[in-house]
């Protein structure tokens, strides 16, 4: 009866622990441009709703790095030139806080209603100190499909 006890309220301390986000398949590749390798992803949370057109990623790093893609109104493929810092922000966690995209464009290669991908190039500034050119691609496919 005690193993029953301690079972239920660790099942209640998970329950209420839940993420009540929608669990979906993402991948993010993201890079200095003249750095060889991509950073190594920990934690990643991803939205794709297709009816409402909104793609968002928030992912974090293992060394601090933090990047964020916040995507509306996206009905079909298309470019989006000089995004905001608002729409895309990296920070590799060493300080220098984005607070600018200075160019750039965020490219979207497919999407459906089971799946958004695309690539992004974007250099950003922190209060107007130049950072480095952002380089990657992101992937959010819904789990309950095989597109």
């Amino acid at each position: 009866m005690k193993k029953i006890a301690v079972l239920l309220s660790f099942l209640l301390v998970a329950a209420c622990q839940k993420d009540h986000t929608v669990n979906i398949t993402s991948g993010i590749r993201v890079r200095y441009a003249n750095d060889s390798d991509y950073i190594a992803i920990q934690r990643v949370n991803a939205e794709w709703d297709y009816n409402r057109g909104v793609a968002t990623i928030l992912a974090d790093g293992y060394k601090g790095e933090s990047f964020l893609l916040n995507l509306t109104g996206i009905h079909d493929t298309c470019t989006i030139a000089k995004p905001g810092i608002e729409t895309i922000d990296y920070s590799d966690g060493t300080g220098a806080i984005p607070d600018v995209v200075k160019d750039g464009y965020i490219h979207i290669s497919h999407l459906s209603e089971h799946s958004i991908r695309g690539e992004f190039r974007f250099s950003s500034s922190s209060n107007g100190a130049h950072i480095r050119l952002v380089v990657g691609g992101f992937n959010i496919q819904n789990p309950r499909s095989s597109n």
